[in-house]
């Protein structure tokens, strides 16, 4: 079960590189969106309403992917704190028992 946590530890310190490129994907595409909105809010016929109606949802989409995946890359970048301290605590009283 030791190993298992520790090899779930490694991997995600793996995997957060992958995490911040689909963070800036995802922050990117919702700039994209909005500034295709922005442009087409000072078009006032009925296709750039229609355009803005199916693009202001995926705004809101991508910025709140956006905005979830930083945060949890933010409080988990060198590891989950509650595995660190549990892996901490049984190299300790693997210590003491030698």
């Amino acid at each position: 079960m030791v190993a298992r946590l520790r090899k779930q530890e490694a991997s995600l310190l793996r995997w957060r590189w992958l995490g911040l490129v689909c963070i800036v994907l995802f922050w990117g595409v919702m700039g994209y969106n909005t500034a295709l909105v922005i442009h087409l809010l000072y078009e006032p016929n009925l296709s750039s309403v229609l355009a803005i109606a199916c693009f202001l949802p995926l705004v809101y989409l991508f910025a709140a992917l956006g905005g979830w995946m930083t945060g949890e890359l933010w409080m988990s970048w060198n590891g989950r704190p509650e595995r660190r301290l549990l892996l901490r605590l049984i190299d300790e009283l693997q210590k003491h028992d030698t």
